[in-house]
């Protein structure tokens, strides 16, 4: 999920700043930026948010359709790659953030499927509260029933450090490619989804091992 995280935080880096200051994975902040172009008369932002929104509720769908986490990332991945190659013929606007959009709505609804560990890679609002919820029950002396009590207070703060980081890389990749910088959480999807393929073929559990349980 970390590796996850980190695709949802470039792909927000590479929207805001190559597909007009608008988010497709963050749909709290692309939500409150909907309402502040609605409040400002901007309609052109208004609707690149609308897409956003859209595109991923589409993805979100069918991610929800989807049976296994590999099924559902291989096509992000390859929607990613989709998009990489569209901006290199020129492609622009919309049609960028429907798909974004979309591939961001199948991880999120991927990763809601398989995990319940309170942990989400696109929702970090809700990651930070588990992470601190869960630093508060070892403060009090509060232990789950099962061991790895230091991997679960470890690993919200991984996924966040996994979205900044990934927010970091698709800022400096977009400064250098554009939004062909999709290209680079195209291959981590894709490497996660081959890697869960992998996994399962082989008979080991699924990429989310027992440190985020």
């Amino acid at each position: 999920m970390v590796a996850l995280a980190w695709v949802a935080g470039c792909v927000d880096a590479v929207s805001y700043l190559r597909l007009g200051s608008v988010f497709t994975a963050n749909m709290t902040g692309n939500t409150v930026l909907l309402g502040i172009a609605v409040a400002q008369g901007h309609g052109a932002a208004a609707v690149r948010s609308a897409v956003a929104i859209a595109g991923f509720c589409s993805g979100a769908l069918i991610g929800s359709l989807l049976d296994g986490a590999a099924v559902a990332l291989l096509p992000e991945g390859l929607v990613l790659v989709g998009l990489a190659v569209g901006a290199q013929f020129g492609l622009v606007g919309q049609p960028l953030i429907a798909a974004s959009g979309c591939a961001m709505g199948l991880q999120a609804a991927t990763v809601r499927r398989r995990d319940g560990t309170g942990v989400n890679v696109t929702y970090i609002t809700g990651t930070l509260t588990t992470l601190m919820s869960r630093v508060t029950d070892r403060l009090r002396g509060r232990r789950p029933d099962h061991d790895g009590h230091e991997a679960r207070v470890a690993f919200p703060a991984l996924v966040w450090a996994g979205y900044a980081v990934g927010g970091l890389c698709g800022a400096l990749a977009a400064g250098a490619w554009h939004a062909r910088a999709f290209v680079l959480p195209a291959a981590a999807a894709l490497l996660t989804g081959l890697a869960d393929v992998l996994s399962r073929s082989t008979g080991g559990e699924r990429v989310t091992t027992a440190v985020d349980r």
